[in-house]
């Protein structure tokens, strides 16, 4: 059976279906992890319906990107573009798979022109005014746009293309620096849903609450960022440009000035080899080029725009521990997708959810087949391994390292192609200096000390990763 249900897009998972339910702009795919990977979705409904609703602006309007949310227990689901430039929200009633128009913001974008913008306040576009936003939201509970019913706003951080739902269905905006009342620039921007009204739409009356960025790296560029409501903990992408963060900084009670304390800091990796311009698949394939990151309360997860960090491939998630910042590892595709994938090239490009049996259900965009990647990841190796899907491995077979004068050797098992990374992500030049009965001795110079990441590849061409410290 071939479907051509997918393109440019991410999906998100219901987080009342323990992973069941995943959704894309338009559709809902019902998962059954006991079936074989590629065996183990199928397409369960449309949620738009273009007779009924026919003002939904995703008829006209591409929404790449989407966030799963429950308010008060009923079920929202968020939209916006491949470069953040608008939020548009519908919700769902309990007996209909059909989303119902709820909710529009411009963020990114001021919309001259497109869905909503006839019907939207005008003004003047000068420098005074080049900061303001519209809004829309469904007083009357019809699903229907009428002029009454918009607003606008003063964005901040109107070419910020950071955008981040969190939990509580809460909009994030990303900003640069602190707040500066009187340049109107400065800090991330939280517009809250707020409580539902007897229609069931939320109140969203698009007030920004303001938060500085205290970092000062980059001048405290947050491209990217995701917040976690249910820690007061949030996640910042620092970037040297509009597009790539080249560091994660995670801030604990960040809605708390008087408490607001940097926990930990992620070398995402960033190399551009020094080139002014990029462009893909014409002189990205040396490049190091994070784009899109999610976190949970456990890890956090990096895409990129072209190959991965470690793996060198198209696809790599690489993830890292969410309350020290160090490395985990990383997952790459595997022998069920070719060993292939396209770019990630959405500004929110990644999901994650987690299963009942404690497996990661990590969601991403693939835009080289058309499709959503779905890697099944169990932490802690034992709890869920039976269920999980191949990705990081916190065991290597067969594996010695022994401290020598000048450095350290390893031990592998004939066949292995190894690559060592020291806790930067720097890779370890490893000298191949003789075999011993079925396993192969390499040799690295230094100390021999600390914490390395050591990544095999096996005659079965299946990659493991694993940390290990020098005796």
């Amino acid at each position: 059976q071939v479907q051509g249900l997918s393109f440019v897009n991410s999906a998100d998972a219901d987080p009342s279906s323990g992973g069941r339910d995943l959704y894309l702009n338009a559709k809902r795919f019902e998962m059954d992890y006991s079936k074989d990977p590629g065996q183990s979705w199928k397409l369960a409904a449309v949620t738009l319906d273009p007779f009924r609703y026919p003002g939904d602006p995703r008829i006209v309007q591409p929404m790449e990107s989407v966030w799963i949310r429950r308010i008060q227990g009923k079920k929202f689901q968020y939209h916006t573009n491949m470069v953040g430039g608008f939020v548009y929200v519908v919700r769902f009633t309990d007996s209909s798979e059909i989303g119902i128009p709820t909710a529009f913001v411009c963020t990114y974008d001021d919309r001259t022109s497109g869905w909503g913008a006839d019907s939207a306040p005008q003004w003047e576009r000068n420098e005074t005014n080049k900061r303001k936003r519209w809004f829309w939201v469904d007083r009357n509970g019809d699903g229907i746009a009428q002029k009454a019913e918009y607003g606008t706003y003063d964005n901040f951080n109107s070419y910020n293309q950071g955008l981040d739902v969190d939990e509580k269905g809460d909009i994030w905006i990303g900003g640069r620096g602190r707040i500066d009342n009187y340049f109107r620039a400065g800090g991330t921007t939280r517009f809250e849903a707020g409580p539902l009204d007897g229609k069931g739409v939320p109140r969203f009356d698009f007030v920004p609450q303001r938060f500085d960025i205290p970092v000062t790296e980059h001048g405290g560029l947050a491209v990217r960022l995701k917040y976690l409501a249910n820690k007061d903990a949030m996640f910042l992408g620092i970037s040297p440009n509009a597009w790539y963060p080249s560091a994660i900084y995670r801030y604990d009670h960040y809605t708390d000035s008087t408490r607001r304390v940097e926990t930990c800091r992620i070398d995402a990796g960033f190399d551009d080899n020094g080139k002014s311009t990029i462009n893909l698949d014409q002189n990205t394939d040396s490049m190091t080029l994070p784009f899109s990151f999610t976190a949970d309360s456990d890890f956090v997860y990096v895409t990129y725009l072209d190959n991965g960090r470690y793996s060198r491939e198209r696809g790599e998630v690489t993830i890292y521990d969410a309350r020290t910042c160090a490395l985990t590892g990383w997952l790459a595709p595997g022998p069920e997708t070719g060993r292939f994938a396209g770019a990630v090239d959405l500004v929110n490009g990644i999901n994650v959810a987690t299963a009942p049996d404690g497996n990661k259900l990590i969601l991403v965009e693939e835009d080289g087949a058309g499709k959503v990647m779905v890697y099944r990841w169990c932490p802690d190796g034992a709890a869920c391994a039976a269920t999980s899907t191949v990705g990081i491995r916190r065991k290597l077979s067969s594996f010695e390292m022994r401290r020598i004068p000048g450095g350290a050797e390893l031990l592998l098992p004939t066949g292995s192609k190894p690559s060592l990374f020291d806790v930067r992500g720097s890779m370890v030049p490893l000298i191949r200096v003789g075999d011993q009965g079925d396993r192969i001795r390499f040799r690295f110079e230094g100390d021999g000390r600390g914490v390395y990441y050591l990544r095999t590849t096996g005659v079965d061409g299946i990659a493991a990763t694993v940390r290990i410290a020098a005796p």
